[in-house]
């Protein structure tokens, strides 16, 4: 939902032009920018896609297998008009023979996708690390991957996200997490457009990190009010987005997140 929401601005940067087209938008939105070419209102970026995609693997499956999934991906982006980014194609090169690691993007992709792991009763943090890796072999997304890992565990367990995010980075006693929740902390009262600005809007964990910290301290509990300030604020809102809203969805469950936006997606799994 996440992914879909911040498809039409998806990519767009100057944040002059989002609110242009995009001021008080409250429902989905087909594509402006030409990355996402003949997606409609309630599609996917490649992200949202391909996280579709391990979803319906898992479902058909009943379980996480690495190698299996491997497969399944390479033989879905072989055969998908979505967006190709740079880490797909790589790792398309990469996963040729019993090779299981991919590019070394520290993009936000993987992370995003192993959302659909959660479908699982049984998952691990090995899963969401071997999955990232399949597309995305970098040593600062793996540490985000683990972090965002153990706060949405947290989560779950009853602590809210803020709580979740200074325990989970208590334990890790990583300088890379404890400086991001510094600088999210430092603009948590600056304005969402001028704090990510500052940030970074792109598609890096370097930026993508502290920005989707910011709005998931900044919009605790307010799912819609994080939604609209990431896509309003530009660049990779979708992955940034996606992020956000596997935090807030643990915190709040499905129930209470706009039914209304549910309603409007192209595909979804009854499950």
């Amino acid at each position: 939902m996440a992914d879909s929401f911040a498809l039409g601005p998806h990519w767009i940067y100057d944040t002059s032009v989002i609110a242009k087209h995009f001021e008080g938008m409250d429902s989905l939105m087909k594509p402006l920018a030409p990355y996402h070419k003949g997606k409609k209102a309630g599609a996917f970026t490649h992200y949202g896609d391909q996280t579709l995609h391990l979803l319906k693997t898992l479902v058909a499956a009943g379980k996480f297998d690495i190698a299996n999934y491997k497969q399944a991906w390479l033989s879905y982006v072989g055969q998908s008009a979505m967006y190709m980014d740079h880490a797909t194609k790589e790792s398309i090169d990469l996963l040729k023979g019993d090779s299981l690691i991919g590019s070394s993007s520290d993009e936000l992709g993987g992370l995003v996708r192993g959302a659909a792991l959660y479908y699982l009763e049984d998952y691990s943090l090995t899963d969401f690390i071997s999955q990232n890796q399949l597309t995305h072999n970098n040593p600062l997304v793996l540490t985000v991957v683990e972090f965002y890992y153990l706060v949405i565990e947290a989560i779950l367990e009853g602590l809210s996200p803020s709580k979740a995010i200074q325990a989970v980075s208590s334990k890790l006693d990583n300088k890379v997490i404890d400086e991001a929740i510094k600088q999210a902390q430092a603009l948590v009262d600056i304005e969402a457009t001028k704090a990510i600005g500052s940030l970074g809007q792109s598609c890096s964990s370097k930026y993508g990190l502290p920005s989707s910290l910011y709005l998931i301290l900044k919009y605790e509990g307010d799912y819609m009010g994080a939604m609209k300030a990431n896509v309003m604020s530009g660049g990779d809102s979708a992955s940034r987005g996606m992020v956000v809203g596997m935090v807030l969805g643990a915190q709040l469950g499905f129930e209470d997140l706009p039914q209304y936006l549910v309603n409007q997606l192209e595909e979804s799994l009854p499950i």
